[in-house]
């Protein structure tokens, strides 16, 4: 069978046409300027950054959102660190944000012990902070699944650690 000499020089033309698309699509998403929405995520909200920050590699991402300053995230450092290493074990990735400079927040958390996969800006992270502490805790399609805000009594850390486990 004989293909025609058009054909080849056509196909490759395709080829290089899909191709561009594919990779024009990904770099706008990457570039394309973080408009924020207008409050903090609530269950069945859809993060908006969902395809750059890769979440369909994981079940779940928990974004433990914290702040140098705030006493409350001081207060649950050690649930933190206890959270981290569930979260681990039960496939969660653990992204953390903050309204502060991400290295100052990473600094914090990691001489604390506390060891996310990533530490965001907000505008990185698309996720409106109104107040510290908060975790998010949204499915691997950047649907928000579960929230805690503030200091979490013992019985709410239980939950997240049961949300964000090996056991879930």
């Amino acid at each position: 069978m004989r293909i025609t000499p058009r054909l080849i020089p056509a196909c490759n033309v395709l080829v290089i046409a899909i191709c561009g698309l594919s990779l024009g699509n990904e770099l706008s998403d990457r570039l394309r300027p973080t408009v924020l929405p207008s409050e903090p995520p609530k269950p069945g909200d859809h993060l908006s950054r969902t395809r750059v920050l890769g979440l369909e590699k994981a079940p779940r991402t928990l974004f433990l959102v914290t702040a140098s300053t705030c006493h409350f995230c001081q207060e649950s450092l050690p649930f933190y660190r206890r959270l981290c290493d569930a979260a681990k074990r039960g496939g969660t990735r653990i992204l953390a944000t903050s309204w502060e400079p991400p290295e100052n927040n990473g600094k914090f958390l990691t001489s604390h012990g506390v060891d996310p996969q990533a530490v965001l800006s907000e505008g990185e992270s698309g996720i409106v902070i109104s107040g510290t502490p908060m975790l998010v805790l949204a499915g691997r399609d950047g649907t928000v699944l579960k929230t805690w805000r503030g200091k979490l009594n013992t019985a709410a850390e239980e939950e997240v650690l049961r949300a964000s486990g090996p056991s879930h």
